[in-house]
């Protein structure tokens, strides 16, 4: 019997030292998230107290103070349940369902909400063409018990920038939050900490 395992130790050895590598732990599904407890910085600018809501009522949020909602008079998808602007309509913020958009179920199970997050972007390249840019990579962030994974990208044809969230919620329905630039008004863009404050104290309003 020890002959037999010897025997076939010898050629994962060999394959090992021919291909270069060492063989190392397989990653599971959000694995990056960790054991540490982490709760998110309050929010940093003021919040009104206007909520946001999804249909099924398993995720709210808060608008920050002084900025209101559109009405996109049934121009928009139909997953996406929530259009508002600032007061100088420079930045945008739309929170959407991405679960009748992609297999949630599938997805978790083989990449985690990793892969959630890879397919919220696929879902923007694909509708602009190709224009949407990744900036940096996915990271992972930890809200008490819940998770997200953001991400930031620019459209390469204007130059405007947005920064993104996903998550699941308890009832397996995924969102996601995206906070985008505009030039309806010719304005100049706030600056990429203002963008990251408002982003960030947003992201903290959430819960679910």
């Amino acid at each position: 019997m020890l002959r037999n395992i010897k025997f076939l130790i010898f050629p994962i050895i060999v394959l090992a030292m021919l291909s270069g590598c060492i063989i190392v732990k397989v990653q599971t599904p959000d694995e990056e998230f960790g054991t540490e407890f982490t709760i998110l910085k309050k929010p940093s600018i003021p919040m009104s107290d206007i909520l946001i809501r999804s249909e099924r009522g398993d995720m709210i949020a808060f608008l920050p103070k002084d900025w209101f909602f559109i009405d996109p008079e049934d121009k928009i998808p139909s997953n996406i349940f929530s259009i508002s602007t600032n007061p100088d309509y420079s930045l945008c913020l739309i929170f959407s369902k991405l679960t009748n958009r992609i297999d949630v179920s599938q997805v978790l199970k083989k990449e985690g909400l990793l892969g959630v997050a890879r397919r919220s972007f696929e879902l923007k390249q694909n509708k602009s063409l190709n224009n949407i840019k990744l900036l940096g990579d996915f990271v992972p962030i930890k809200n008490g018990l819940q998770k997200f994974y953001i991400y930031k990208y620019e459209n390469v044809a204007n130059k405007l920038i947005g920064k993104s969230a996903v998550f699941v919620t308890p009832l397996n329905e995924a969102y996601e939050f995206s906070l985008i630039e505009t030039n309806i008004n010719n304005r100049e863009n706030v600056s990429t900490s203002e963008f990251d404050e408002i982003f960030n104290s947003i992201l903290a309003s959430i819960q679910f």
